[in-house]
């Protein structure tokens, strides 16, 4: 089912000039590295009385000498650092070419992945405290763009992969042995970004940018059908990235977009939108394999404030 959502309708995709005061945007530099930086994810988890996790902000850095660190901090406090894995030290080594990051409630897990430049896909996952569990998810024989990662309250952790391609998949699983993959859907476009994510009316949603210029989001629930839905937006740029958060303050989902003329975008909609037939006729710009985003975002649910991790300059 291909949709459209309506331009017309303000409670629809949106996207507005505006800039916030300096006083409202906090800024510190976390961390300068000696290596590249090729990807970058932040995480808050929530946690609860069985799994306390303190109330730090993470953010998890690859960087292209193999190298996964960890950057944990209290707002105010020091910012920590923690090496959790070397990809160059595996038996047969590999650069990291994205990461996804992501908090199980049910169990109290940490999980970092991370896909390789040899196809494949890895996840990293522990508790507080020491020692790090590492393990092959998947073997892609294609070239991965990108990845995302999301629990859902059901128990199920999903990774979704972006491929050259042109296809995007969908791994889920719960813990233990098992582990379940499928193809959302073959786009004819090349794939510049994707975001994947779960709302609060049970849906599990991916984002995919592609170099036709479209901006398209596949949702659905458990045992459903998958829904394609344009979303009209006035962006002239190629996309190079494309980050999510979903706001329980005024219940709206937000897609952040990065495009070739460095600039960052917010796009805002409800997350039950009304869908209206019709074809979405953005410009098309097909430059996005020139490069490749590696920025994440998130929301801190303990004082509704969003939060967003650039690799900055290298």
């Amino acid at each position: 089912m291909v949709e459209t959502l309506s331009r017309a309708d303000e409670s629809k995709a949106e996207i507005r000039d505006s800039a916030l005061d300096r006083a409202e945007v906090g800024h510190i530099e976390l961390e300068s590295f000696t290596s590249s930086i090729v990807g970058v994810t932040g995480n808050y988890p929530l946690g609860s009385f069985a799994f306390p996790t303190g109330g730090f902000h993470q953010t998890f850095v690859g960087t292209d000498d193999g190298k996964l660190t960890e950057l944990f901090w209290r707002p105010g406090g020091t910012v920590n650092q923690e090496e959790l894995f070397n990809f160059s030290r595996i038996s047969v080594p590999s650069k990291i070419s994205a990461v996804a990051s992501y908090y199980s409630d049910n169990d109290g897990f940490h999980h970092q992945d991370v896909t390789t430049e040899d196809g494949g896909l890895h996840e990293l996952f522990w508790r507080p405290g020491p020692g790090v569990n590492v393990e092959v998810l998947e073997d892609f024989t294609s070239g991965m763009v990108g990845v995302a990662a999301f629990y859902t309250p059901d128990g199920f952790q999903h990774q979704i992969v972006a491929t050259e391609d042109r296809q995007v998949h969908q791994l889920w699983w719960r813990p233990g042995p098992g582990l379940n993959h499928r193809v959302l859907k073959r786009f004819t476009s090349d794939i510049l970004g994707a975001a994947g994510y779960y709302t609060p009316d049970g849906y599990r949603r991916v984002i995919v940018a592609t170099s036709d210029g479209n901006l398209t989001e596949l949702s659905w629930k458990p045992r459903a059908a998958i829904d394609q839905t344009q979303i009209p937006h006035a962006l002239t740029k190629g996309v190079v990235g494309v980050a999510w958060y979903f706001s329980y303050g005024d219940n709206r989902q937000h897609v952040i977009l990065a495009t070739e003329d460095n600039k960052v975008h917010d796009l805002k909609f409800g997350s039950s939108p009304t869908r209206s037939r019709g074809t979405a006729t953005p410009d098309a710009v097909d430059r996005g394999r020139r490069s490749r985003s590696c920025f994440q975002g998130y929301l801190s649910s303990k004082r509704y404030r969003r939060c967003g991790i650039d690799r900055g300059r290298r």
